[in-house]
């Protein structure tokens, strides 16, 4: 008698949580997420540099010097922090805070400001059917895939065995992705977000407390990919 109520009870809740599921959708409106993952940066060849104070080599710091100058630096546990705005289901406009790295070997790390769009293929399909007097299956609508491109601003930093010092770089980046929401409830959604960025390094800092810089001579860039798992809030 108890096991069939047991039965019972998780079968009740369980038809709960589907005609819970079954009425969430994407919304239009604010959101607000946190993602929890890690970055990965890509390696990348040696970068050869030149002061700004017109001097070419520094004799703590060859030219080009792999262990001195490094772009592949900060892979590590990550997280990211989002705030947008979605129109019609169709289209948000997101800016986000993305940062990355680890304190296995003394702290190095990279961070990046991003805005960016955001296209819901779902919420496009809607409004095309709505126009033609039909609507997107109920069922179809918990789900909100999206693809994301924006750019914004990079930097890093990290610390050379040889002097101690605080090392790093400032630049831009390009970043592009898309994920997966499932709306689980009318104010949240649970998802998956894979994002490529590929920073564009200005400015090398030799020593960020005497703001010791050089520039590359150039173009320098490097690939970091940031796989996530996001909590989305959803306000009208």
């Amino acid at each position: 008698m108890n096991s069939t109520r047991t039965i019972r009870t998780i079968s009740l809740i369980g038809c709960a949580i589907l005609i819970g599921i079954s009425s969430a959708s994407a919304k239009e409106g604010f959101y607000l997420g946190l993602g929890l993952g890690g970055g990965i940066v890509g390696d990348t060849d040696p970068v050869s540099i030149e002061w700004n104070d017109g001097i070419t080599g520094n004799p703590l710091c060859e030219n080009p010097a792999s262990d001195c100058v490094k772009t592949d630096f900060g892979t590590g546990p990550g997280a990211m922090i989002r705030i947008g705005y979605n129109i019609l289901q169709v289209v948000s406009l997101e800016s986000s805070i993305l940062a990355h790295g680890s304190t296995a070997d003394g702290f190095e790390g990279q961070g990046n400001v991003v805005f960016s769009g955001v296209l819901h293929p779902i919420g496009i399909a809607n409004v095309v059917l709505e126009h033609k007097g039909l609507d997107v299956h109920p069922h179809l609508r918990i789900w909100d895939p999206y693809f994301v491109a924006g750019g914004g601003l990079n930097w890093g930093i990290y610390k050379w065995e040889f002097d101690g010092d605080d090392k790093g770089w400032t630049g831009t980046n390009f970043q592009w992705g898309l994920g997966l929401n499932a709306h689980v409830d009318r104010l949240m959604s649970i998802g998956l977000d894979l994002r490529w960025t590929t920073v564009y390094h200005d400015t090398w800092y030799f020593d960020y407390g005497d703001n010791i810089t050089a520039s590359p001579i150039g173009d320098v860039s490097s690939t970091v990919f940031t796989p996530m798992i996001t909590f989305n809030l959803h306000v009208n």
